[in-house]
C-alpha cells in the first residue's frame, strides 16, 4: 500500500492509526476530515514523520526522498511507480528489477524527458 486514507477519524485515533510494525514499508497516511486534508504522515517500520504540507504531492515526493536519502529498497509492490517518481522527480535512472512494461514505458519516458529543453538557469 502506498497509501492510506483515513477520513474523519477522531483525534484521538490518529495516533493508533500511525502505528506500523518493525520492517514494514514507508507509505502515505492522509487524515481527512470532509473534503479537508487535516494531515499527511510518511509511516513504515516504527516511525512517524509529519509532513509538514498538506497536499498530496508534497507529500509523495517527501516519501520517494526518504527512501533515496535512507538507501532503502522499494517495497516490491509499487517499485514500478517509485521508479518512475524517482526518474522525474529526482532526475536519476531506477536501476533495480522492474516489470517488462514499467521497463518498456521508462525507456520511452527518457526519450521524451531527453527531447525536453533544459530548464533556464536563474539570473
Amino acid at each position: 500500500m502506498l497509501c492510506i486514507l483515513f477520513q474523519n477519524i477522531a483525534d484521538n485515533a490518529v495516533a493508533q492509526s500511525l502505528e506500523t510494525a518493525e520492517s514494514e514499508p514507508l507509505h502515505l497516511v492522509v487524515v481527512t476530515v470532509g473534503d479537508d486534508i487535516t494531515g499527511v504522515f510518511i509511516v513504515g517500520d516504527t516511525a512517524v514523520i509529519k509532513v509538514p504540507k498538506t497536499d498530496i504531492l508534497s507529500a509523495t515526493l517527501l516519501l520517494l526522498v526518504s527512501y533515496y536519502v535512507f538507501d532503502l529498497d522499494y517495497p516490491r509492490v509499487y517499485a514500478n511507480l517509485l521508479g518512475v517518481l524517482q526518474t522525474l522527480a529526482i532526475g536519476e535512472p531506477y536501476m533495480k528489477d522492474t516489470s517488462k512494461k514499467c521497463k518498456f514505458f521508462m525507456k520511452k519516458l527518457r526519450v521524451v524527458m531527453d527531447s525536453l529543453p533544459d530548464p533556464l538557469p536563474n539570473d
